[in-house]
């Protein structure tokens, strides 16, 4: 498959962490004119004393001598030269300070240049992002694009210097990039740019408030009232984006705003998680990213917070085939969520005897997606009305011809209430009936199912000797008896319900 792009964007200086995880993040990049006002140029004055500053020169007095002007007007102009932003609190230039009086120097060198019909606008090319994942803009603009090259490909994958000063290199992480249909960006989804821009406009607004992006250039920073697309046919690139653990939010891993406007990017992450279940190796560098929940050295809060999202990953990195069934997924994740609080000694006894019952339903809800999936004509069982002797059951097993039907498995099976079986085959998936009538259910069905996964696997595997001591020792827990599982018995159980499930990971 030919790749996406060979252009790569990344914003900001700063060397790379080597405990983020870092993406390459497929977008469209925009070509876009749109005007501006222009800059109200500066006085005689205001130009001097910025010089002046810019040379280090911050001294009022020594402002006012160089200048022969009167101190208190300095000390105004100074006033001025603040509210715009040209100057600090300590009377240093700023970036915008800089700009400023490059850009006004330019104008009374050059001859004008703007386009705009207007004498108090000019038109400035900036770039907008469609973003691939979300089919959405981007809430970012740039008028600069920082293009960089990978000095190597590993594995047909660029290789990027992480750190300068080590020339260690990286290979980050890329997603994957759907072709833009350009019949799609119409004038109703170019007219939402207006929307995006907005959220850019506040952000910077929010930035600038906190003084979270002291670094970000004025030059960078695009204002718009309309907006002309310099060409339909947009550049698709890369953008490079870093993932980092956060445990003071309430997501564990955090997405960085890889514009450095702000400090997450919470639109990106939202985008990621809707479609990170295609992206198995991203998840395995998330889960590593997350570790090990350390219930000594967190909160009961935090520990369960990274509990939930370790689960998650391993559901998507491990069980991707139970997506399709929601109701077996959520009883294994209910599994594994107190299976980690047992072994690792949080858990009490009332918890440990209701890990025996997550892994009961969760072998349930394997089983009644079975009757849901394989389906028996029940006219051809005995009437409800005249149910059948225990003897009577037991040779309807052995015809079935199932090889994990063994002698010991019939006799309990052949025990099971009538009724409760009718029932289960009647209502199948929706059937609440206990795990024994279940299974007895199930085994009845693949006598006219051929491709039935009980007809495929064998004895040792579908352990339906273990089912059934599964389900009695659920019983015990459930009467009043008193009785104390031992912790590493449950345990096993629970293992053994997982495993089971497993098994059938090529039908579902």
């Amino acid at each position: 498959m030919a790749a996406f792009s060979k252009r790569y964007l990344r914003f900001g200086k700063k060397n790379l962490r080597n405990d983020e995880v870092h993406v390459l993040w497929p977008i469209y990049v925009y070509r876009v004119m749109y005007p501006v006002p222009k800059a109200k140029p500066l006085n005689l004055f205001q130009e001097a004393i910025l010089g002046l500053c810019r040379a280090q020169c911050t001294d009022r007095q020594e402002i006012s001598r160089l200048l022969d002007i009167d101190h208190e007007l300095v000390a105004y102009i100074i006033i001025e030269l603040r509210a715009q932003g040209w100057l600090n609190d300590k009377g240093k230039i700023t970036r915008q300070g800089e700009n400023m009086l490059d850009e006004d120097r330019g104008r009374k060198g050059e001859l004008s240049v703007s386009r705009s019909e207007s004498s108090q606008q000019e038109l400035k090319m900036g770039y907008a992002f469609w973003d691939t994942i979300s089919q959405k803009w981007l809430p970012r603009f740039m008028s600069v694009l920082p293009e960089i090259e990978p000095p190597e490909e590993k594995n047909g994958f660029p290789s990027f210097v992480m750190n300068r000063e080590s020339g260690k290199t990286i290979s980050p992480y890329q997603l994957h990039g759907d072709i833009l249909n350009l019949k799609n960006i119409n004038d109703k989804v170019k007219q939402q740019l207006f929307d995006a821009h907005r959220i850019y406009q506040l952000d910077i607004h929010h930035a600038k408030q906190l003084k979270l992006n002291d670094d970000f250039s004025r030059e960078q920073e695009v204002h718009m009232g309309s907006i002309e697309f310099v060409s339909d046919q947009p550049d698709p690139m890369y953008l490079w984006v870093s993932i980092f653990r956060n445990p003071n939010a309430d997501e564990l891993w955090s997405i960085r705003d890889p514009f450095e406007i702000r400090i997450n990017a919470s639109w990106l992450r939202k985008s990621l998680l809707e479609v990170i279940n295609r992206e198995k190796g991203l998840i395995t560098k998330l889960s590593k990213l997350i570790g090990e929940p350390q219930p000594e050295k967190q909160t009961a809060e935090q520990w369960l917070t990274l509990l939930d999202e370790r689960i998650r990953m391993e559901m998507l990195l491990e069980y991707p085939y139970l997506e399709k069934h929601p109701d077996i997924a959520r009883y294994m994740t209910a599994l594994k969520r107190r299976q980690a609080k047992v072994q690792d000694g949080i858990a009490n006894d009332e918890e440990i005897d209701s890990l025996l019952s997550d892994a009961q339903k969760l072998i349930e809800s394997v089983l009644k997606w079975m009757l849901k999936r394989w389906i028996i004509d029940i006219r051809r069982l005995p009437d409800y009305n005249k149910p059948p002797s225990k003897q009577q059951l037991m040779r309807i097993y052995h015809a079935i011809e199932l090889d994990a039907l063994s002698d010991n498995v019939i006799e309990s099976l052949s025990r099971q209430n009538y009724g409760a079986i009718h029932d289960v085959l009647r209502k199948r998936e929706n059937s609440t009936s206990s795990m024994k009538a279940l299974l007895c259910g199930v085994s009845l069905t693949t006598s006219e199912n051929s491709d039935h996964p009980f007809k495929q696997l064998d004895e040792n595997t579908l352990s339906f000797s273990l089912l059934l001591e599964l389900a009695d020792m659920r019983n015990k827990a459930g009467h009043a008896s008193g009785y104390k599982f031992d912790k590493q018995e449950v345990l096993n159980a629970c293992d053994f319900a997982i495993q089971w499930t497993t098994n059938f990971k090529e039908w579902f």
